[in-house]
């Protein structure tokens, strides 16, 4: 056995907010055998799981994580990914489409994943379910799309109870890359103006540029 207190920890918060393995493995973006393993004291967490686990002993039993399926930023990270592999659409090649129209596909999906992401934090009403629901990602496997999530996490922060923003978000910034305009076509200046114009502040400070409007109507 390893881990024996905090495996013992990790038992008990779970029993206590009624949550089955594979509701907790969803939330923390890995395998409900994992968490069973957790549990059983046969493998420890790395780091970043630990973190996530702290995230998931401090909610408390008013927790809607409880009575509503929603989920993390570690869990939308895991989902895109797999999104994204099914797809047939590498995330080391999101940047170089071969076609126009399909790049513009996917980013329209990416888009869609944030508004769910959104969608999600605005149900929640209480701190605690707001910073587990902040967990960090794992990475995506492409760094735009990590730099997105960073800053839509600092954005709903900035919007929520929290009183600082994840220090992940640090992480994921996009250096000297060129300016992203996901779901619009490259040449279109009068969109791109737009888009920069009516961005998220977060988002444009790492160059994305998402028109606002598209966040909440696609």
């Amino acid at each position: 056995m390893i881990y024996t207190e905090e495996v013992n920890l990790i038992l008990a918060k779970r029993q206590e907010l009624g949550l089955t393995q594979a509701q907790v493995a969803r939330m923390l973006g890995t395998k409900q055998s994992n968490i069973s393993a957790y549990e059983r004291g046969v493998l420890a967490p790395g780091s970043v799981i630990e973190q996530r686990f702290a995230g998931l002993l401090a909610l408390t039993l008013d927790s809607q994580y409880r009575s509503f399926e929603v989920g993390t930023f570690a869990s939308s990270g895991v989902s895109l990914r797999d999104f994204l592999l099914g797809s047939g659409v590498h995330p080391s090649g999101l940047n170089k489409p071969s076609i126009e129209t399909d790049r513009m596909l996917w980013e329209t999906d990416v888009i869609r994943f944030m508004i769910e992401l959104s969608d999600q934090f605005n149900r929640l009403d209480n701190p605690q379910d707001q910073r587990f629901f902040m967990s960090e990602p794992a990475t995506t496997g492409n760094a735009d799309i990590d730099a997105l999530y960073a800053g839509m996490a600092v954005h709903l922060t900035r919007r929520s109870l929290l009183e600082r923003v994840p220090r992940w978000t640090n992480k994921r910034l996009r250096t000297n890359s060129p300016a992203w305009f996901p779901g619009l076509p490259d040449q279109h200046s009068i969109l791109h103006r737009h888009a920069i114009a009516n961005g998220i502040p977060s988002l444009r400070a790492r160059g994305i540029f998402i028109n606002r409007k598209n966040l909440e109507s696609i």
